[in-house]
């Protein structure tokens, strides 16, 4: 029977040399696959976030232009407004250019009843009727219906042919019309977002990567990173519409007299493809090969060299070397067997790694035995996955709270232990470290991990989170009125508003002690603090749905009302602490009784206008 260097010796250099060819042959393969799947990736990630750009400057646009529509009717409604509570502006040409300048309106025009423009911002209109031209005469319709409040489309006006947006409607006293006209800039400036060319501009960052948007019908280039591809046929740069058509993801072509990868997404009604040069995309490939080829090649020499010799010289020496060292670590008895008997040298080590796990074993228990003399409450568990055991030191069962039965039903069921911790982790401590509440304490799980191995690490803590907690607590509170300070009103109002849509109907109030100066004065600031208490104790828990309320300082408190489920709702409260304006009085002592003057202003919304309660809290100033 050969050993093992005559093995050895027999297939190394066949068997390397073989290795060598085929797998530089297969990693040639993978390398061009990966870069060509890469590419793929990259470009139709690319072609997505450029789908994605149009579809958002696409929504972008709708909603500009709806709100500029919006817009251009509630000019034409404060226009009539103005020109109502001062008639003597209709026909005050500096005044009505004044107007428009100040509501950043280009054009004003007043039509009366018949549908002829008799005033406005531009005379060289006057006498225009709603049949002078195609544009103007959309508003037609009003002189039928006065209920009519129109807007049109953005459309070139009627003389200058510049693109303006009109709104027209009637006084509220039916005697005229007023239209206005303003040019939609921002309308615009969204449009040219939208261009395929700009689009493909912003992605340009690779000299070798161009961009090409084909009309899926014509077959002509209506977008390009090189703006003279524009409009030109995409047979004239080197595509083939039949492939484009024809092809699921990704295609070759010689575009501009280089061989090129094109990978294309349909975008609406055109073909957006990402080009790259294939002598870039597969430039790393040849360096790549090179270096594997060098290091496969050393590799193969340096063990035809030198593994008969290693082989010889330490593998057996070094297996007794491991022997001895695990002999000198071991002590214990055996829980885990390990039996390799093929080999002399492996049937020696697998007695000194059974002597070794059964070391392991007994160190618990060393550990338990330390812990035991000490007042740390501090407990270790450890277990096998997939095993049937689980160790555990003498102070688990008295952190867990578990009774014998039990813990021995722990011992023997890992699962049913991993269980248990799991239900534990459910009930997290937050802005603490893997600390969680069980019963009335706090306990620190740490686990480590190595490979099926866990090892379990439990401490009570329950003295140093609730003394953070209690900390905690004090920093945020007023300590004259139990009410929030300054501090945790604001921690409070950020962890609300940080979920807005949770808000519903909400109000903020402001209330003012106004007859705090008059008691300190008058009684003494003892007094004064028993005013202040009382009217504290009114506000605490005010209202039927949440509130929070919190002393700013002095005689100024804040209080938040919110949860309502309607402005009706939320009314009724705030009409409630107006009610108790004059309907509370407090007793400063046995013969003094004195009524609890406040004033208090507030705003309220419904939780869609404001979603920074820090600008919430400057309107109330």
């Amino acid at each position: 029977m050969p050993n093992l260097k005559q093995l050895i010796n027999r297939h190394l250099y066949t068997v390397t040399f073989i290795l060598v060819f085929f797998n530089l042959l297969i990693a040639s393969i993978i390398q061009i696959k990966i870069t060509r799947d890469r590419t793929n990736e990259e470009a139709l990630r690319s072609l997505v976030q450029i789908e994605q750009i149009i579809l958002e400057n696409e929504k972008e646009l709708e909603t500009v232009q709806a709100e500029y529509r919006k817009t251009c009717l509630l000019n034409a409604k404060v226009v009539s407004r103005i020109i109502e509570s001062s008639p003597e502006t209709l026909y005050n040409l500096e005044d009505l250019k004044a107007l428009a300048t100040h509501l950043e309106i280009d054009e004003i025009h007043f039509f009366d009843q018949t549908g002829r423009i008799f005033s406005g911002t531009h005379p060289q209109y006057y006498n225009y009727t709603f049949d002078s031209g195609e544009q103007i005469s959309f508003f037609k319709p009003l002189l039928t219906d006065k209920s009519l409040e129109l807007v049109q489309d953005i459309t070139p006006n009627t003389v200058e042919k510049k693109s303006m947006q009109y709104s027209a409607l009637w006084s509220n006293n039916g005697e005229y019309i007023i239209q206005i006209g303003m040019e939609p800039v921002n309308v615009q400036k969204r449009t040219a977002k939208n261009e395929l060319s700009y689009i493909f501009s912003l992605f340009r960052v690779n000299p070798y990567v161009f961009y090409y948007a084909i009309d899926a019908d014509t077959g002509k280039i209506v977008g390009a990173s090189l703006s003279e591809s524009v409009n030109r046929d995409c047979s004239e740069i080197g595509f083939s519409f039949e492939d484009i058509k024809n092809s699921e993801n990704s295609f070759y072509a010689n575009i501009g007299g280089k061989d090129s990868h094109c990978v294309l997404r349909k975008i609406n009604s055109s073909y957006v493809i990402y080009v790259i040069n294939l002598q870039y995309m597969y430039r790393e490939l040849p360096g790549i090969m090179g270096i594997l080829f060098i290091s496969m090649a050393l590799v193969a020499f340096v063990l035809a060299a030198s593994l008969n010799e290693y082989m010889q010289r330490n593998i057996a020496e070094k297996l007794h070397k491991i022997n001895n060292s695990l002999t000198a670590i071991t002590n214990g008895d055996l829980n885990q067997v390990v039996d390799v008997r093929n080999i002399y040298e492996l049937s020696e080590l697998s007695t000194h790694i059974n002597t070794m796990v059964q070391s392991l074993f007994s160190s618990n228990a060393k550990l338990t035995y330390v812990l035991s003399k000490t007042n740390f409450y501090l407990g270790t568990y450890e277990y096998i996955n997939n095993g049937k055991h689980v160790q555990f030191s003498e102070y688990i069962p008295i952190l867990f709270s578990l009774d014998e039965e039990t813990s021995k039903n722990f011992s023997s069921n890992p699962e049913a232990f991993k269980s248990f911790i799991n239900t534990i982790r459910e009930h997290k401590v937050s802005d603490e470290t893997n600390t969680y509440e069980i019963a009335d304490k706090y306990l620190k799980i740490d686990e480590i991990m190595d490979f099926d191995y866990v090892l379990g690490v439990v401490m009570d803590v329950t003295n140093t989170v609730q003394k953070r907690k209690k900390l905690e607590l004090e920093v945020h509170l007023d300590p004259l009125t139990g009410l929030y300070n300054r501090k945790g009103l604001e921690s409070k109002l950020s962890e609300l508003f940080s979920t807005p849509s949770n808000l519903g109907h909400y109000t903020i109030i402001m209330i003012m002690a106004d007859g705090l100066m008059k008691i300190n004065t008058d009684y003494g600031s003892d007094s004064g603090d028993l005013y202040l208490q009382k009217l504290a104790s009114m506000i605490t828990d005010f209202g039927i749905r949440n509130s929070i309320a919190a002393r700013q300082w002095g005689g100024e408190f804040i209080l938040f009302l919110y949860g309502y489920n309607s402005e009706n709702e939320l009314s009724k409260a705030i009409n409630l602490l107006a009610y108790l304006q004059n309907h509370n009085l407090t007793r400063l002592n046995d013969n003094l009784e004195v009524p609890i003057e406040f004033s208090f202003i507030y705003y309220a919304s419904n939780g869609s206008d404001c979603t920074d309660y820090q600008e919430l809290l400057k309107k109330l100033k």
